[in-house]
């Protein structure tokens, strides 16, 4: 949860402005150049997207997609909840977040007829049942795809602890690309055995830059927001779980 919270206060655009209206301020009141120059080099680094992009583009990459060879007949896929809205106006299909829907999209592409899904996740802040939701809109898709839901993780590490409780021949652990090295990490840690991951949902598909993308702007802070989330919450991890 801290993780979330720290995400919805940071803005790299923001925190890049602030930073230069006070350097500028300082360079006024004491004629120091060095200052200001600093935090505009700040300010091009962390909210350009050709730079931005490509650190994302890399850090989701770490882990290739996978691969169908290695999938034997009889396995589990286990998707890892990204977030939905509990909205009555709203369709079902609607409910999901792009990267939940992704993410069920991706396994679904994985099941056979003697697969099971776990459909796994609880959003802390809103009480919504992501895991919930993902399993009235499957059943929708294919009522006879064989189910279960994990209602009560709330974050990557219950999730994990709940994986590393089940018995299975093979599971398939999928989620967004960037959350894939955290969840890998936590795999090891918890000594989960023969896991495939399935990367899916990336940020950015593809570096292929227009001219504005070498300048700063809402769409480079974008990326970086996104990069830091995950690396302060894989450090997070590594330190405190």
């Amino acid at each position: 949860m801290i993780e979330k919270i720290i995400l919805e206060l940071i803005d790299p655009l923001l925190i890049s402005i602030i930073l230069l209206l006070f350097s500028f301020y300082y360079f006024i009141k004491n004629k120091n150049i060095y200052f200001f120059t600093a935090s505009l080099i700040f300010l091009y680094l962390i909210n350009t997207s050709f730079i931005t992009e490509t650190l994302l583009f890399n850090y989701e990459r770490q882990f290739p997609k996978i691969d169908l060879n290695e999938v034997n007949r009889n396995h589990t896929v286990f998707v890892f909840g990204g977030g939905a809205y509990n909205k009555n106006d709203l369709p079902v299909s609607s409910k999901p977040s792009d990267a939940s829907s992704i993410r069920l999209l991706e396994s679904l592409t994985l099941l056979n007829s003697k697969s099971t899904l776990i459909l796994s996740g609880r959003n802390i802040i809103n009480g919504v049942s992501e895991s919930k939701l993902l399993y009235n809109l499957t059943k929708k898709i294919n009522p006879n795809i064989k189910i279960k839901i994990d209602e009560n993780s709330t974050n990557t590490e219950q999730q994990i602890e709940y994986i590393s409780k089940l018995k299975y021949t093979q599971i398939i652990l999928v989620s967004s690309a960037s959350h894939i090295p955290r969840i890998n990490y936590l795999a090891n840690k918890f000594n989960i055995n023969n896991y495939l991951l399935a990367p899916t949902a990336f940020k950015v598909r593809e570096l292929d830059f227009e001219i504005y993308d070498y300048l700063p702007s809402s769409k480079g802070s974008y990326a970086m927001k996104q990069l830091f989330y995950e690396l302060f919450a894989f450090s997070y991890t590594w330190l405190f779980v």
